[in-house]
């Protein structure tokens, strides 16, 4: 039974029990991951989850129920379920079925819409080691190398006769070098997306691979002290994915995020502009309709600094009294309606990163932060996290730096944002966010490194 028959059993059983406020909300992801080693496919994993939310609407509680199963009798069940739900509902916080009043969106279907062949996947994964391991001769082994195919497909319908769906997918390249230079052992890995096999650059992830690795050789830690800091891309992209929840109209309203009063004031320096844009021409992911099926649009939440709006749902935006900005999700068909961006990024500048370590002159490039889910605080924007990255000296990236620690908090970063780059990257989409950022210069920031160190540096700029 496909999703539109069970659908229709569905909405046959809800208006059996006399419901005439409801969704239905389908998702199926489908993956594939090779991975290899020592030139054999050391391990194949290939799953499919698809499941079902019914939600309804009964005097003005809201009732879910979820199912992975799609005969008549679970459509009944699922319908039931739901009502039961909402007569234990005891909240009272109004709650929202989309009435169309945002206007209405399109379905949309992925680029490629098909699955690669098994064998190319193989054969890609194969060949990422080969290349990986023909970069250099200091590499001895490759100790993660992974090709993965993921593709979601979700579909919604409510009794206000919406009727939508869209698809995307994504193919990852990642591989972690190992290597050993002057007795110490270094290791790094790198990452590379695309929506196509095709379009996946096995090459570019085997240099960048090895070039994270042996860049650190003769890494050092530094005296501790207050240095300009370059977030790399990659680094931002990390800390931009850690604290986005401060910028989720729920967590405000729930005191997670110290926004809730913010909206209208300045809160980051006029060279920081924060853009969620769902149908970025730059990303793999495109999300035309958010979780309740409100369209979705392009907004500049932070612009020159100022918060110009906090992402919202359907009941965020009631309580706000504001229009929902599309920013409904579900982490799962399963989970109740959340709040989360979609493509959400730092506008670039117009500086290249060789641009921005001639204006810092003398300060740190931040490249990898590492421990973020144990040495950052989501709500109070505190974080604490080991990192690496390379020395800015004389306005040029020089030595590479290692054993150091940076703390600092979220909020007081976006305002000392001195300038922003012009080299705009974005991580690995998931089925409803994925983040970027180009290169970021921060004035200052407290580093703890080598113990007998403890000269302030220079605040730059």
């Amino acid at each position: 039974m496909n999703i539109q028959e069970f659908q229709a059993l569905v909405f046959q059983a809800a208006q059996e029990q006399g419901l005439k406020d409801y969704d239905l909300y389908y998702q199926k992801t489908s993956t594939q991951e090779y991975e290899v080693y020592q030139g054999e496919i050391e391990k194949f994993s290939g799953t499919t989850v698809m499941g079902a939310c019914f939600r309804c609407l009964l005097e003005g509680h809201m009732g879910y129920s979820s199912t992975q199963r799609f005969s008549q009798e679970d459509a009944r069940n699922l319908v039931e379920q739901a009502v039961e739900s909402a007569r234990a509902v005891e909240s009272k916080d109004p709650q929202f079925l989309y009435d169309g009043s945002l206007g209405t969106a399109q379905s949309l279907k992925s680029a490629s819409g098909r699955a690669p062949a098994a064998q190319d996947m193989r054969d890609a994964a194969l060949e990422l080691e080969r290349l990986a391991l023909a970069e250099d001769s200091r590499i001895q082994e490759v100790s993660g190398c992974q090709v993965a195919y993921e593709e979601w497909e979700i579909h919604m319908a409510n009794s206000r006769g919406m009727d939508l769906s869209r698809g995307s997918q994504v193919l990852v390249a990642y591989v972690e070098d190992m290597a050993k230079v002057e007795g110490k052992p270094l290791n790094a890995y790198a990452v590379k997306v695309a929506e196509t096999l095709d379009g996946l650059d096995l090459k570019a992830c085997a240099r960048l691979a090895a070039e994270n690795t042996l860049g650190f050789v003769g890494a050092k830690s530094i005296p501790s002290g207050t240095y300009p800091v370059v977030f790399s891309s990659k680094a931002m992209i990390s800390l931009l994915d850690t604290f986005s929840g401060v910028f989720s109209a729920d967590n405000a309203q729930r005191g997670l995020s110290l926004l809730g009063d913010q909206v209208g004031k300045t809160i980051a320096s006029d060279a920081l502009t924060l853009v969620d844009d769902p149908l970025y021409a730059g990303c793999i992911n495109k999300v035309p309709f958010d979780a309740e099926g409100v369209p979705t649009h392009r907004k500049a939440v932070v612009e020159g600094g100022v918060l110009t709006t906090l992402l919202h749902n359907l009941k965020t935006a009631a309580k706000a009294g504001v229009p929902s900005t599309g920013n409904a999700c579900k982490w799962g068909y399963t989970s109740p309606v959340g709040v989360a961006p979609s493509n959400f990024y730092v506008q670039p500048g117009t500086l290249s990163r060789e641009e921005l370590f001639q204006a810092v002159g003398e300060g740190l490039l931040i490249t990898e932060l590492r421990g973020l889910h144990a040495g950052a605080n989501a709500q109070s924007g505190d974080f604490s996290l080991e990192c690496r990255g390379y020395r800015i000296t004389g306005g040029q990236k020089g030595a590479p730096v290692d054993q150091i620690v940076i703390a600092s908090n979220f909020y007081e970063l976006l305002k000392q944002v001195v300038a922003v780059g012009d080299d705009l990257e974005f991580g690995t989409p998931g089925a409803d966010s994925c983040f970027g950022s180009p290169s970021v210069w921060v004035r200052g920031a407290a580093i703890a490194g080598q113990e007998d160190g403890t000269a302030s540096q220079s605040q730059g700029k």
